[in-house]
């Protein structure tokens, strides 16, 4: 959101699908691990892709995320599309998500992946900081701005995968860039942000999802 780059989480979304599910063909499990590391590669492949189709055409960055989150997207449907139809990849839960199929690997996953990532943020917390609001200062000052943004995308595709099964790609989007635009109507401070965004997506989906049960809606 600081970096003016909010759509890179949509793009992200859609573009972990082709490392999903060709991690489901070629291991027919939807054991979360391998899913985990198929999903990231395939973030990280697109991260990579967006940097050449900018570098290497006269195409700005937000058309160049554009063109490729939508070609990775695609390419996971034709793979989707060419799986044995007796496999049982569930693609509605995919992209709409289901909360109630949740079970203790995909528990176990978040519980693993959430102090992994706050911990990265912790420890980079400066060098973040740094480059959200001045890249060129973080370059003269010895900082790998282009690592520390491929560490940046690669936090993010895990964190969307260990949302997807609740959330599914196209909700996961809201809940990576809703939360944190609020907290910065709030105040002018990175930390204090980074902690209202956190509490106002914790909010959000206790609140979700305890209306979805009282009125019986998803």
């Amino acid at each position: 959101v600081l970096r003016r780059m909010a759509l890179i989480g949509d793009a992200l979304s859609h573009a972990v699908l082709p490392g999903v599910v060709l991690t489901f063909i070629l291991t027919n499990s939807v054991d979360p691990i391998p899913l985990l590391i198929g999903a990231t590669i395939s973030g990280l492949l697109t991260t990579a892709l967006i940097s050449l189709v900018t570098k290497n055409s006269r195409t700005k960055e937000d058309s160049s995320i554009g063109i490729v989150f939508t070609a990775m997207f695609a390419v996971g449907i034709i793979l989707y599309s060419a799986m044995h139809s007796a496999t049982h990849f569930d693609m509605q839960c995919f992209l709409f998500g289901d909360p109630l199929a949740i079970n203790k690997s995909d528990l176990w996953m978040m519980g693993i992946i959430c102090p992994v990532v706050i911990a990265i943020v912790f420890v980079m917390y400066h060098r973040l900081k740094l480059i959200c609001f001045d890249p060129i200062l973080a370059t003269a000052m010895g900082v790998s701005v282009a690592l520390t943004h491929y560490l940046l995308m690669g936090l993010l595709s895990v964190t969307i995968v260990a949302g997807l099964k609740t959330t599914g790609v196209i909700l996961v989007v809201a809940m990576v860039i809703t939360p944190a635009s609020a907290a910065y109507q709030l105040t002018n401070r990175f930390g204090i942000m980074l902690l209202l965004s956190a509490v106002f997506g914790a909010v959000a989906a206790g609140l979700g999802m305890s209306v979805a049960f009282v009125f019986g809606s998803p």
